[in-house]
């Protein structure tokens, strides 16, 4: 199938202790979803220590182990993260990888290459770790090669007498006398400098015009005109049946009348237009639906406004997470300004 959809989930857990929070196990999953020739991969981890870790996507068979970076985490103080990577099935970061041999998702340490924080597996559990060589570890073999070059072009050149030959480029491997009479000539050309100044400018070009696409297809995507949207103003036949059967709620002290508030389970996502595999799956949404055993749903008959309401209490550190999921508001169940453990909910305004 040309279109065929696919998504799996891979459990991360924890590997090294020692990269842990306060003793608390870690904890991650790895989402990975594929259509036609494009694939997405997002990663969330939790009680990792704070700090840099590298992930990894490695193909490990028959003794041979591959592996890919696609990205780095960077744990906050509470041990949280995320990753989201956009990728091509049959050429992961032009490594020539394949996302179907991907059968191990490691994360290691940016500092500490040898340490693996956290991994999980496709299937059953592989022996890959003997075989598992990152880039770095190849480079600074590869750098070894290269002094080692270096050192002996630098005796064959001091044997030799004066040569038009091109010289290394290590200043540090020339003798005192050659350095002095070359001094002039280690200023960059100005020829070079500009070249590179171009280089960087057609850079900063293909990010703009990439970034500039990118909002172009959202906007196809998301905005519509205003006969289409006369033809949605039936109102989705799910989320009437929502409204007329589920429990009526009321949330907050100072009611808007406005608004009808409803309960609604977490399966029950599915019917508005969010990606219900993020929703469902991310842990502060999680963490709080299991806890209060509920979420909420409102209508504003006005303006024919939605808005999702996540109960918990109120923590001012996690609003920068919870904004990029789209809630952007707390408001307390009391009429009071939210101070930290007031009760209330995360609002998120949804758009048809």
């Amino acid at each position: 199938m040309i279109n065929q959809y696919n998504r799996y989930f891979i459990n991360l857990y924890q590997e090294d202790p020692h990269c842990t929070m306060n003793g608390k196990e870690a904890i991650g999953r790895c989402r990975i979803e594929t259509k036609a020739d494009q694939g997405k991969i997002y990663i969330w981890v939790q009680n990792l220590k704070p700090d840099i870790y590298d992930v990894y996507l490695i193909s490990s068979n028959n003794n041979k182990c591959e592996n890919v970076l696609i990205g780095n985490i960077n744990t906050d103080n509470r041990g949280y993260a995320e990753l989201n990577f956009n990728f091509n099935i049959d050429n992961i970061a032009q490594s020539n990888i394949a996302i179907e041999k991907i059968n191990v998702v490691a994360i290691t340490p940016k500092n500490k290459k040898s340490i693996v924080a956290m991994n999980g597996y496709k299937n059953s559990k592989i022996q890959w770790r003997n075989n598992f060589v990152v880039e770095e570890e190849k480079t600074q073999d590869s750098k070894k090669n290269d002094i080692k070059s270096e050192k002996d072009e630098t005796v064959n050149s001091n044997e030799s007498e004066k040569s038009t030959e091109t010289k290394p480029e290590n200043p540090d491997s020339f003798s005192n006398n050659n350095y002095n009479n070359e001094e002039k000539n280690t200023q960059v050309p100005p020829n070079i400098i500009t070249k590179k100044l171009d280089n960087n400018i057609d850079s900063f070009k293909a990010i703009a015009e990439k970034i500039s696409k990118e909002l172009e297809e959202l906007n196809n995507y998301k905005f519509i005109s205003e006969e289409e949207l006369a033809n949605l103003k039936p109102k989705n036949p799910s989320l009437d049946f929502i409204f007329k059967n589920n429990i009526q709620m009321n949330p907050f002290e100072k009611q808007n009348k406005q608004i009808k508030w409803v309960r609604i389970s977490l399966k029950e996502l599915i019917n508005l237009p969010i990606d219900f595999w993020l929703y469902a799956n991310h842990p502060f949404i999680l963490s709080a639906y299991y806890k209060n055993k509920h979420l909420i749903l409102g209508n504003n008959n006005k303006n024919d406004e939605y808005i999702l309401g996540l109960p918990d209490k109120y923590q001012p550190e996690y609003k920068n997470v919870l904004r990029k999921l789209g809630f952007v508001q707390f408001k307390c169940c009391k009429d009071k300004k939210p101070m930290k453990n007031d009760y209330g909910y995360w609002l998120a305004p949804i758009y048809f």
